[in-house]
């Protein structure tokens, strides 16, 4: 029981830290440059449950995955791109 504290302890610092950097990145940064980065939580929480966990995704993870990390690979060409067009 004392080990289920302090992995909720961990969840509950781990959210609250979160929380406080995505609010500081909201109020410093570009929004559409940090809009898509909400996504990569999917990505994150893929990989951390496979080092923490050993969970092995199912092949439809990956691919969700790679469609996530194109996509915003490809909106921040495009925003770079519209960037230094209106130069």
């Amino acid at each position: 029981l004392p080990s289920a504290y302090a992995l909720l302890a961990g969840i509950i610092i781990s959210g609250f830290l979160s929380q406080f950097f995505k609010n500081n990145a909201y109020k410093h940064g570009e929004i559409s440059f940090l809009s898509p980065l909400i996504y990569f939580n999917i990505v994150w929480a893929t990989l951390l449950g496979w080092a923490v966990w050993k969970e092995i995704p199912e092949i439809h993870v990956y691919i969700g995955c790679a469609i996530i990390i194109c996509s915003n690979l490809l909106i921040t060409w495009k925003e770079q791109k519209i960037a230094r067009n209106d130069v």
